[in-house]
């Protein structure tokens, strides 16, 4: 299980930065923003940053704030019923967190923990600002349905591939998307560094499992290792 590291990893909003600046220029989601659009957003947002494996807490309600990650990766986390926590996906440069309920009821808002996979550079924007800029900028508003529906496929993808398949199923394929790169559209990365215990958290098993799966998929070739990071053999690879 990964623990909050005390109570600043919940309430501590992250180191401040500078304004957005150079950032926007490469991040996915900012990149075919119209200038006047960028720089409306720009000036509603606050740059953060967050350490590798710290938990932070985000309120997505109506008087809370959503998170468009700039650099490293993100893993929110799902408590189950039996105390078992569940990493929901793996989110990284141009993904905003909290924004599947933007929408929703204040009443049906839930809070949402972030696993730091890797140390993270973000923007922080007001819910209530961010609204105000998708009713009255139809810009903004397409390419904030464009990360929707982008995320909504992804989340298909992982529904079909993690509830469906054994825990080898399951790594093989967490480790094969992870490593075709940003946004899963071709720039293959071929190799993960990713740990155990982050695997099994996005594949719904303990990290005993996990370790044992993994050194499985080794042992029959399905799985490399090179200084330290993973990959699938070609011949298995989707």
């Amino acid at each position: 299980m990964v623990e909050k590291q005390g109570p600043e990893a919940m309430r501590n909003p992250g180191s401040k930065l500078d304004n957005c600046g150079h950032l926007c220029d490469n991040n996915p989601f900012c990149r075919f923003l119209e200038a006047d659009t960028r720089a409306a957003l720009c000036k509603i947002s606050v740059r953060a940053q967050y350490k590798q494996r710290q938990v932070i807490e985000l309120d997505p309600g109506p008087n809370g704030k959503l998170m468009l990650v700039h650099k490293g990766q993100a893993i929110p986390l799902r408590i189950r019923q039996d105390g078992r926590q569940k990493g929901i996906e793996c989110l990284g440069e141009g993904d905003i967190v909290g924004l599947g309920q933007l929408f929703r009821r204040a009443d049906q808002c839930v809070g949402i923990s972030i696993y730091v996979k890797e140390h993270l550079e973000v923007c922080l924007f007001p819910v209530s600002e961010f609204q105000k800029l998708c009713a009255t900028n139809a810009n903004f508003a397409g390419e904030v349905i464009r990360n929707l529906s982008r995320r909504f496929f992804t989340v298909v993808d992982h529904l079909e591939n993690l509830t469906l398949g054994n825990g080898e199923e399951r790594i093989l394929y967490l480790v094969d998307f992870l490593g075709a790169g940003p946004d899963n559209l071709g720039t293959s990365l071929q190799t993960v560094a990713i740990t155990h215990e982050e695997l099994a958290l996005l594949a719904g098993i303990n990290r005993v499992t996990a370790t044992r799966v993994i050194d499985n998929l080794k042992q029959a070739g399905k799985l490399t290792t090179s200084r330290g990071k993973l990959s699938v053999a070609k011949s298995y690879q989707s």
